[in-house]
């Protein structure tokens, strides 16, 4: 159906008008946030619904709500005069949730034209930003209003079981027989998160160095359990991690 194809558009156009009413009040942040994720449901509901491949609704809904959810709250303490990078932020989210609904779509409903791999390979971009966003958030709301780290830590903790979960799921990992992984990659960044809190750095940089650290862990776990991890993609992987990091402190403002 064309109201069908036309829905990716609809929702990416929806979470933009739901993300621009934050500039004018942030009071509407609870109610945008309930009225967009509830719309983006109900989308992947229908689709799912109507599919013959997969009725899990559910689990495709845990990206866009973790994703759409985590970039509210980041962009919710940035400045108001940072109206460039704000923009593009809101240009960011929307375009990668209408890739996200438009591969949905074709993997429900029009299996035969999906492309393998689309929603696994945008799953791991996204699922990084999420998971920065996450943190930087928590860090910066931690440093502003001076809260304990726990409810800060418990609060990650749940938005990193939901993203590698997402991520093990789209890659089509079996979870019943990876759960001790799971669990270990999970508390392995939940015990970084709270050595970096220690850190006297921005949120914006603390945030940025245990999203990193999440890009490598998971990465290396998740090739482990594909049967596909080798020396070259430990060296990459673990390369990337030590410039990437380096590159963050060396330039950071220490505060």
């Amino acid at each position: 159906m064309l109201y069908n194809r036309l829905l990716p558009f609809i929702a990416a156009i929806g979470s933009l008008i739901g993300l621009e009413l934050l500039l004018y009040s942030h009071q509407a942040l609870y109610y945008v946030l309930i009225l967009v994720s509830f719309f983006q449901v109900a989308i992947l509901w229908r689709y799912a619904k109507s599919s013959n491949v997969n009725k899990e609704w559910w689990r495709f809904s845990i990206l866009p709500v973790v994703f759409f959810s985590s970039a509210v709250l980041y962009i919710s303490l940035l400045k108001l005069d940072n109206f460039y990078l704000i923009q593009f932020l809101f240009g960011l989210v929307t375009v990668l949730l209408y890739f996200y609904f438009r591969f949905c779509y074709y993997y429900l409903l029009r299996p035969n034209s999906y492309k393998v791999g689309s929603i696994e390979s945008l799953s791991i971009y996204v699922n990084f930003l999420s998971f920065y966003f996450t943190a930087a958030s928590l860090y910066g709301l931690g440093a502003f209003l001076n809260i304990s780290i726990w409810p800060l830590i418990l609060g990650l903790a749940i938005v990193t079981l939901l993203v590698v979960y997402q991520l093990f799921w789209a890659s089509k990992i079996d979870l019943k027989h990876s759960a001790v992984e799971f669990a270990i990659i999970c508390l392995c960044l939940m015990e970084s998160a709270l050595a970096f809190s220690f850190w006297p750095l921005n949120y914006h940089v603390v945030g940025l160095s245990l999203a990193v650290c999440y890009y490598v862990l998971v990465s290396l776990l998740r090739f482990k359990l594909l049967d596909d991890l080798d020396k070259q993609k430990i060296k990459y992987y673990l390369t990337f991690a030590g410039i990437s990091l380096a590159l963050l402190w060396l330039t950071a403002r220490w505060l």
